[in-house]
């Protein structure tokens, strides 16, 4: 039996341990670890780094752009944009590339200090066009309805309004603002899309916050006077998503098919017809309920094969 570990000198062991405590401080500083690439200009950016921050300061971080910090917990920063700000809902400058946020002298609770970090975001374009306006007549703008909706495509359904192609997915943002003034009210935004029967679309619609539900329709097309007799109206809305229906909180996800309903509109199938899509509160919310709520939309047209 080996007796060295009965005899070790309680000095030589403390000092044994010292040395090992002192090997394991760290002397790293923050490293910042988030990615963001294109976000809505209303959501709120969580920058993450690897180790609590201590000392902080709002003014060690700053942007290309105005910003304002929410508040800083543990290894996290949360950033919101403060270009504009709608219905109390602040945001960065939509559908910009490549903005920068840059972080200086980020110190944990050892005192170490990073040198100046940075990391890129973009924004989505903001489709939505009554932003809290009045028209040239003092009233109330709406994009509301079918003949004031803002365009997603050309009149050929092959192109998005940028230029893009319609077989790529196109995100913009919007937002709902509720009962804005005495005699306004916000409560559905609508964006145009040109379609011919057996088009499918894929729809995604993304709520910012979870407890104001909203809900996705597809109306259209505009009704001709040879239509068959189940077209009782002009737009009918012939497809109807709610949040409120699902089981836990999650983005509308969905895929659209245009049948028969394009025959209400033209008697020629390979027709382009203008359909609409509708962003709106969600049913049963009370007009005090209908707080804002900014949203993003994502539109993908599968056109048919010919």
């Amino acid at each position: 039996m080996s007796l060295f570990k009965g005899i070790v000198p309680s000095a030589l062991t403390l000092s044994f341990l010292g040395l090992v405590a002192c090997g394991s401080v760290d002397n790293d500083p923050p490293k910042l670890e988030s990615v963001f690439g294109t976000v809505s200009a209303m959501d709120t950016l969580v920058a993450v780094f690897d180790k609590s921050i201590e000392d902080f300061d709002d003014s060690l971080v700053t942007s290309n752009q105005p910003i304002t910090v929410v508040k800083q917990k543990g290894k996290k920063i949360y950033i919101v944009g403060a270009t504009d700000t709608l219905a109390s809902i602040p945001r960065f400058a939509v559908d910009s590339d490549y903005d920068t946020l840059k972080f200086a002298n980020i110190q944990d609770e050892d005192g170490n200090k990073s040198k100046l970090q940075t990391v890129t975001f973009s924004t989505y374009p903001f489709l939505d066009s009554d932003e809290y306006e009045y028209n040239k007549e003092g009233t109330c703008y709406s994009n509301k309805k079918p003949a004031d909706a803002d365009v997603l495509t050309d009149s050929t359904g092959s192109k998005f309004y940028n230029g893009a192609k319609t077989t790529k997915t196109l995100t913009v943002t919007g937002i709902l603002g509720g009962q804005y003034s005495k005699n306004c009210e916000d409560d559905a935004d609508t964006y145009r899309i040109f379609l011919q029967k057996r088009d499918t679309i894929s729809i995604q619609l993304e709520a910012r916050s979870t407890d104001i539900p909203l809900q996705l329709v597809v109306l259209g097309p505009s009704k001709i006077g040879a239509a068959p007799a189940e077209c009782t109206d002009d737009n009918q809305e012939f497809f109807t998503y709610d949040m409120k229906n699902q089981k836990k909180v999650a983005p509308i996800d969905t895929i659209v098919g245009i049948g028969d309903i394009h025959e209400c509109g033209t008697t020629t199938i390979t027709d382009k017809l203008a359909y609409y899509i509708q962003v709106r509160y969600s049913d049963g919310l009370t007009t005090s309920e209908q707080r804002p709520q900014a949203y993003k939309l994502s539109v993908t047209l599968h056109p048919i094969k010919k």
